[in-house]
């Protein structure tokens, strides 16, 4: 009779909670340097009485030997020949022909002390003072560039500085900005500030702060070093694009994001708002429509700075956690926007003519994402989440890219553990499995969630028979079409209202 024996096997099937990166945001943006200029390292000598000013002292040398660690390196200068010099200002040329690479030598008359400065500047620039020299006469101590005779040294200082600057750092609602950008304003912290605000609770982001002094570091190049260390669903460039050229350079950054890291990233651009000193609204609309004549990008949203803040608050709204992605956020429901208008006041332009709904819907038709109001409805809300893709597109309206993004993430993590299993194979058995297998980022996308008491539909509807299909190119090339359905959204409603002038409980 045999042992009653139960096997149990722990597998791990690689389909556990997936690395959720919707919501969280690249926020990259330019400071200003402060502080003064960099300086060099001194070494100042001690003063010298008025027996040590004679000349005769310094003309008996005639193989002086002297030795400081300058920018870290020991330098040692010998066959110092002082024997022709009248002044002290000659013993310094002296000194400054036999060190000229590194240092200055100077002779301060008033205060009666020789002065040494590096010719490297910056936080690197250093000096000491002299140490015991040899062969030949040690001319350390009278010189009185030693420790000993009184010699001081000021180490080389950066100068301005971007605090911060050109490295990842994450964000959240705890973090002080005023310490991570600097206690001063800037539109870069408006923006930050105004995200945080409008994504509400569990707000949490990365941050690359530019040198607005190093053009060499754009924000693509910022972008892509950033990559190797956080992955998100956006970027957001706070500084204010010049040109077209911008537009083109945010979507050759975002092919090679994909290219390279297989990761899909929107890009989020700002666009300079009107100039009114000298601009009408009608030319601010000829100037920026220009921008985007003739790109189609579905991947590259522009925001327009008229209130001063719109990029952050429109990052912020995608970022809220009270609706799902699939929500527009032109979506009343969620409420105002945060911290739009802080004046309370319209912006105008060189006339005094305030900005309108007008010039909000002409932005909106030429492809720009803005805020917008409604009459005798208290806020401000948003119009839509307008992209770059071709007029028409079903990638206009932001929410279908984040969704169909967010299948295209799912689904890679899925078909990785897939290569070279060979359970995924040509017999219709296998391909009907694994049409489950790769509708499941779309059925779990699909639940009806509940936030903050109010019910949601899912992010796209369930996925139907066929809505997945695998075809085997070859015996090693597998190639699988998914189709995604996401749920109607009423951006324009018409109600129209009949009146009924009939004569009401059957009297005649």
């Amino acid at each position: 009779m045999a042992w009653p024996v139960v096997d149990v096997d722990q597998l791990n099937q690689l389909q556990g909670e997936t690395k959720e990166i919707e919501r969280v945001m690249l926020f990259i943006g330019s400071l200003k340097a402060t502080g003064g200029a960099a300086t060099a390292a001194i070494l100042t000598g001690g003063a010298l009485a008025t027996a040590d000013k004679a000349i005769a002292k310094f003309t008996a040398v005639s193989d002086g030997a002297l030795k400081l660690t300058i920018n870290g390196t020991e330098k040692s200068i010998t066959g110092v020949d002082l024997s022709a010099v009248t002044t002290l200002a000659q013993v310094a040329t002296v000194l400054q022909a036999k060190l000229s690479s590194l240092v200055t030598v100077s002779w301060d008359d008033t205060a009666s002390h020789f002065v040494v400065t590096t010719l490297t500047t910056g936080a690197a620039a250093t000096i000491t003072v002299a140490a015991a020299a040899s062969p030949g006469t040690d001319i350390g101590p009278l010189l009185k560039l030693t420790n000993a005779a009184g010699a001081t040294v000021t180490p080389g200082t950066a100068g301005a500085t971007v605090p911060n600057a050109n490295k990842v750092i994450p964000v959240n609602t705890q973090t002080d900005f005023d310490q991570l950008l600097g206690a001063g304003d800037s539109v870069f912290k408006t923006d930050l500030q105004a995200a945080m605000r409008n994504a509400g609770d569990n707000w949490f982001g990365y941050v690359w702060i530019l040198n607005e002094d190093e053009p060499a570091v754009t924000f693509a190049s910022a972008a892509e070093a950033a990559m190797a260390v956080c992955s998100v669903e956006g970027v957001l460039v706070s500084d204010d694009i010049a040109s077209e050229a911008d537009i083109l350079r945010a979507s050759s950054l975002i092919a090679d994001i994909n290219a390279k890291w297989q990761r899909w990233v929107h890009v989020y651009l700002s666009v300079q708002g009107i100039v009114p000193s000298t601009e009408s609204w009608a030319d601010y609309l000829s100037r920026v429509t220009a921008y985007q004549q003739g790109v189609a990008e579905s991947s590259v949203t522009l925001v327009p700075r008229l209130f001063g803040a719109e990029p952050g608050v429109y990052v912020g709204r995608l970022c809220n956690r009270a609706v799902t992605i699939a929500d527009s956020p032109s979506r009343v429901k969620t409420g105002p926007v945060v911290g739009l208008n802080v004046t309370g006041k319209l912006p105008v332009d060189k006339d005094g003519v305030e900005l309108g709904l007008a010039t909000l819907q002409a932005l909106n038709k030429a492809r720009f994402s803005v805020p917008m109001w409604y009459p005798d409805y208290d806020g401000y809300y948003w119009a839509d989440g307008v992209t770059l893709d071709v007029e028409g597109g079903d990638f206009q309206a932001i929410e279908n890219k984040r969704v169909i993004d967010k299948v295209c993430r799912r689904v890679r993590l899925l078909a990785i553990p897939k290569i070279s299993d060979r359970a995924l194979n040509s017999t219709p058995t296998s391909i009907a499995t694994h049409q489950q297998y790769f509708a499941a980022p779309m059925r779990e996308m699909s639940k009806t969630v509940r936030i903050q008491g109010v019910t949601f539909p899912g992010e796209c509807m369930p996925p139907q028979d066929g809505d997945v299909q695998i075809l085997w190119r070859t015996k090693t090339q597998v190639e699988i079409y998914i189709i995604v359905r996401t749920y109607d959204c009423p951006k324009g409603i018409k109600a129209s209202v009949m009146l009924d002038l009939s004569l009401q409980g059957g009297n005649a």
